[in-house]
């Protein structure tokens, strides 16, 4: 037991990276310790792994407590339990069936801006049945995200990769562009820029700052990874994006946080996401000035969430270095003096 404490120490550095252990295992003077001693401290040894591993499974069980906190959370503010208190106290200046009409405006006012639409006649978007929604409060109305907002792929035209730039006026994300250094939360970063000309030229959709994009394709869709655009950008066909209307976004931000995209996919052998299903994502609007006040309240408890999950994440890489620590003390004599 003590040589294979021995080997793991030499094979596996402070961070977890493989070391190359042939030359030391041939070569380095082994401390052999009495039999009583190696005893003694496997034994040392193996009670304080012991400790670090039932604090992982407790900072584990930590993580997935967060997280169900996260989704009770978000139903609350989506349902309307989360600003009870303040419509209790306050009148809502606009009704959100008005509030829905204003909206439905912008998006036909967006969507006629974009030259890429060209003659196309403008379809109103479909709403969700208010006879199969749940009953929602006062003041509040059912409608969808293809109400609220623009739902668009992007496009590869060929020979894109080979005329784009390392910077210019639009960055180009891949699904991959989101595993960039900077691009944890929003996208800014791409080795891939074009100018708005060659945009035009291609016949790319330019998708506004704000925007959520995410992987509409494959095993990638499957991780729900999501985004937001920091800068007006175009995207390869491989994503797709939301563009809410209506100052939207970050309301429309915190309802993406709780969907698994795996139950919107098509069902097809590659998983995939359709614009339609996409559109068709229910969303419980309230009236502008509550909205205010939920967002407000989303973003005070949901940032502090955000920063005890980075601080769980750093555990695992601080429980490895430790591991090593006492490996290290043992085999320097120091962890029965």
């Amino acid at each position: 037991r003590w040589f294979r404490q021995l080997a793991e120490f030499n094979m596996t550095g402070t961070a977890g990276q493989k070391r190359v252990p042939t030359d030391f295992m041939r070569n380095a003077a082994i401390p052999v310790p009495p039999r009583p001693l190696q005893d003694r401290l496997v034994t040392r040894i193996d009670e304080l792994f012991a400790e670090i591993d039932d604090g992982e499974a407790a900072l584990a069980r930590a993580r997935d407590d967060l997280a169900t906190w996260r989704k009770a959370l978000l139903k609350a503010a989506v349902t309307g339990e989360l600003t009870a208190d303040w419509r209790a106290t306050n009148t809502p200046k606009v009704r959100g069936a008005d509030f829905l009409d204003s909206l439905l405006a912008d998006r036909r006012a967006a969507w006629r801006q974009d030259d890429r639409n060209g003659r196309r006649s403008y379809v109103e978007p479909a709403g969700p049945d208010p006879n199969k929604s749940p009953t929602l409060p006062q003041g509040w109305v059912w409608t969808n995200v293809g109400q609220i907002s623009l739902v668009d792929s992007g496009g590869t035209p060929p020979g894109i990769e080979a005329a784009s730039t390392a910077s210019g006026e639009l960055p180009w994300f891949k699904v991959s562009s989101m595993s960039l250094p900077g691009n944890e939360r929003t996208l800014v970063n791409s080795p891939w820029w074009l100018s708005r000309e060659q945009a035009k030229k291609a016949n790319l959709r330019v998708f506004a700052a704000g925007s959520i994009v995410f992987p509409k394709l494959g095993g990638a869709m499957l991780t729900n990874k999501r985004r937001l655009l920091a800068v007006d950008a175009c995207l390869d066909l491989n994503n797709m994006a939301v563009t809410p209307v209506g100052g939207l976004g970050p309301y429309l931000w915190r309802v993406f946080g709780g969907i698994d995209f795996a139950t919107l996919s098509d069902g097809s052998v590659v998983p995939q996401l359709k614009r339609q299903a996409v559109e068709a994502i229910p969303v419980a609007l309230p009236p502008p000035d509550e909205l205010m006040e939920l967002i407000s309240r989303l973003d005070s408890q949901l940032d502090g969430a955000s920063e005890l999950g980075d601080d769980l994440g750093r555990v695992k890489p601080e429980a490895d270095t430790l591991r090593q620590s006492i490996l290290s003390a043992a085999f320097r004599g120091e962890l029965t003096a």
